[in-house]
């Protein structure tokens, strides 16, 4: 529910002559690279992934969803009340709870596949805006053959990718910066330098408050608000923050 929101509010921003800023708590890499192993490299040029826990999902409906037939009784004190139908000492299955399950299960099977909330951003936006700054050594990413048609294919990152993409966003080459603390993860030079540049850009981020219902208030102190364009005169900008729906509580690790 958030990320197309989110693209929504950074669609707004470009369109005002901003840039903007993203920082993701997971970037799906796990899932993602689960679900390729089941598909032969020879794909990979045109794939269809879905990093949503679906199986999890239909696995929970096909052995919790309450399908036991109950029947109502009065007990010795005259209050009603129920209890589980059993036949042959067998609890008995009502046909009407399985048949909604069941349809449940091939409505759940029947979804689009759903990116992850960092595909969905890069693949919007195109890998030629989106400056990702990840651990992720390999990501999917839109195409577009020379008839037009649109799909979606694995694309390796270099180790230095990092580097490369947190310039491009200073040199204001790439518009949209989307980075992760995975980027430490990897373990190289070039993460840890990446990260790094990203948080000097930031002297002190200020949560303001807001009426209920607005997005969070942010006041921005450092290079960050002018590679923004939040205030052209100033060190100190203005943005808002986009949390999800209605309050929820957001940690800064900038």
């Amino acid at each position: 529910m958030k990320t197309p929101t989110l693209i929504k509010c950074v669609e707004r921003d470009l369109a005002a002559g901003h840039s903007a800023v993203v920082q993701l708590v997971s970037t799906g890499e796990a899932l993602m690279e689960r679900r390729l192993a089941d598909i032969p490299t020879e794909e990979w040029g045109d794939v269809s992934v879905d990093v949503t826990p679906m199986e999890i999902a239909a696995s929970y409906l096909a052995h919790s969803f309450p399908t036991q037939l109950f029947e109502e009784y009065t007990d010795s004190g005259g209050n009603l009340a129920s209890r589980p139908v059993l036949r042959d000492g067998q609890p008995v299955q009502c046909r009407e709870a399985v048949e909604r399950r069941d349809r449940l299960i091939e409505h759940l099977a029947s979804l689009d596949p759903v990116p992850s909330a960092l595909d969905q951003i890069v693949q919007h936006f195109g890998a030629d805006r989106v400056a990702e700054v990840t651990g992720r050594s390999r990501r999917i990413v839109a195409k577009v053959d020379g008839t037009g048609d649109r799909r979606l294919a694995v694309e390796s990152r270099a180790g230095s990718a990092n580097l490369a993409e947190t310039q491009a966003f200073q040199d204001d080459e790439k518009r949209v910066l989307v980075f992760s603390d995975a980027a430490l993860s990897r373990g190289d030079a070039a993460g840890h330098e990446a990260i790094a540049l990203v948080r000097e850009l930031v002297t002190r981020v200020r949560v303001l408050p807001t009426c209920r219902g607005e997005a969070v208030g942010l006041e921005i102190a450092g290079d960050l608000a002018k590679l923004l364009k939040l205030n052209e005169k100033g060190p100190i900008g203005m943005a808002k923050l986009v949390a999800g729906v209605g309050f929820e509580p957001t940690t800064f690790r900038l």
